[in-house]
């Protein structure tokens, strides 16, 4: 039941930011040729999986590499539907530091363990399981000096 709720709320965000977009554009701006979604990088005004807006470090954006077609100017003259070759989802930097921080905290390498955990409740301020994993990692550090 939690991941219809997560979808709903995912797709109802990816709904009022394609709004958003479009009403907050001047005139004469580039008109998105598609929805933003979730969770991909492929262009400026898609965000990534924690939410955040990818700007400048999506693929549109990017030198090189893929290059999709984000903006009505861009597509193709056939006038077929822009193709945007999927993408591997992109790891969140809160995620990647938990992966670390848990990596480094099965080996007993405490204080990365600790700096990781830091990081990722940076990114996600107030997280349960970030917080938890640092009092855990202070208590172990301590142990250990004992």
């Amino acid at each position: 039941m939690k991941s219809f709720w997560k979808s709903l709320c995912l797709f109802v965000a990816s709904f009022l930011l394609s709004i958003t977009i479009l009403h907050t554009l001047p005139v004469g701006a580039q008109t998105p040729s598609r929805a933003p979604v979730s969770g991909s990088c492929d262009c400026p005004y898609d965000s990534d999986s924690s939410g955040r807006r990818c700007g400048g470090r999506s693929a549109y954006s990017r030198p090189g590499g893929r290059s999709p077609v984000c903006y009505v100017d861009n597509a193709p003259a056939s006038g077929s539907a822009p193709q945007v070759a999927p993408s591997a989802p992109v790891e969140s930097a809160y995620n990647r530091y938990m992966r670390i921080a848990y990596a480094a905290s099965g080996t007993s390498d405490y204080q990365t363990a600790l700096i990781n955990f830091r990081r990722a409740l940076a990114e996600r301020p107030g997280d349960r399981f970030a917080t938890e994993a640092i009092a855990n990692m202070e208590a172990a550090i301590e142990r250990s000096r004992q």
